[in-house]
């Protein structure tokens, strides 16, 4: 097992600095034990550079650097709002996963990319998941979606459209489709409601091409999602708002089903695990464009049921444990 997390690994610590070519940096590193000799480690990344004071920096270093920053133009910021690796390792579980969470300034699909090591072989799943309500977990057994019966249905189905000739192309599911299909695997996808259509959830054999096939899948999962946000286009207010509002909930639901799967494993170190992965829950709310945007398009009680409806989801903000 160790040599296998050991080289998924390395694996991840390529897709983490490709996806930081697109403006990102590392936040911080927390460091968590689970229990005997285990430890999780959770590496965060955000759109900003983390300023130094100047007494870290030195006086005419600060001065020289505020001058270069003030005559040069201002770098574009990616539209990542958070960026998590995580590793955790233990004797019934190695577990190594990369989450991108996008601004709502773009509908690109948020990234996540998972692999677990445990005697028994390797757990590999990959989702992009969706920027609104597609109802891909609707999908029938042959593929198609049942006949629209509601305007909700055809609204879901307009969606499909629109995404499927932007992000999920008849190119990206044969990926998908081959990824699963690869020699040894096994498994079928079961999508929860914030889904993407490409959901890859296999298990494959704890050897060394079991390993190989697991790191290639992920690492062609994240080259395709950073082409993607190479070519993002920025959004207009009322789309960020509504962006914004399906954000809320995925990250709400998503954090509180990592929490529950991890402290299975770790306890309580699961559940604090979860929370450094999923980073701050009032994340999003810090983008001033944002701020604006809901002031402008969604009265007081549409903002306050936003709110709500991660508090519901959450029970309880994870962060501040």
């Amino acid at each position: 097992m160790h040599g296998a997390a050991q080289r998924l690994s390395e694996a991840q610590a390529k897709s983490v600095a490709l996806v930081c070519t697109l403006g990102l940096y590392e936040r911080a590193t927390h460091k968590i034990p689970v229990g005997g000799a285990g430890l999780g480690r959770v590496t965060s990344f955000v759109n900003e550079e983390k300023k130094k004071s100047s007494s870290e920096l030195g006086l005419e270093e600060a001065r020289r650097m505020a001058e270069a920053k003030h005559a040069a133009p201002a770098k574009k910021k990616a539209e990542v709002t958070w960026c998590s690796a995580l590793e955790v390792g233990s004797p019934e579980l190695q577990l190594l996963t990369l989450t991108c969470w996008n601004t709502p300034q773009v509908d690109v699909p948020h990234l996540h990319t998972s692999v677990g090591v445990t005697p028994a072989g390797l757990e590999v799943t990959i989702d992009y998941r969706p920027r609104a309500d597609a109802a891909y977990d609707s999908v029938l057994p042959d593929g198609s979606y049942p006949e629209p019966t509601s305007r909700e249905m055809f609204m879901q189905g307009s969606i499909r459209t629109d995404f499927a000739e932007r992000f999920f192309t008849p190119e990206a599911v044969a990926w998908a489709d081959a990824t699963r299909a690869t020699p040894s695997a096994s498994g079928v996808p079961t999508p929860a409601w914030y889904s993407g259509p490409l959901l890859v959830e296999i298990t494959l054999p704890l050897t060394d091409g079991g390993v190989e096939a697991a790191a290639a899948a992920c690492s062609a999962a994240t080259e395709r999602w950073v082409a993607w946000m190479g070519e993002a286009e920025r959004l207009d207010q009322r789309k960020t708002m509504s962006t914004f509002a399906h954000d809320t909930k995925v990250r709400a639901a998503v954090t509180a089903h990592t929490a529950a799967q991890l402290a299975r494993f770790f306890g309580d170190a699961g559940v604090e695990i979860a929370a450094e992965d999923a980073g701050p829950t009032d994340l999003a709310e810090r983008s001033g464009a944002q701020r604006a945007a809901a002031e402008t398009n969604f009265d007081a009680d549409e903002r306050d049921q936003t709110a709500q409806d991660m508090i519901n989801l959450q029970g309880k903000s994870l962060w501040d444990r």
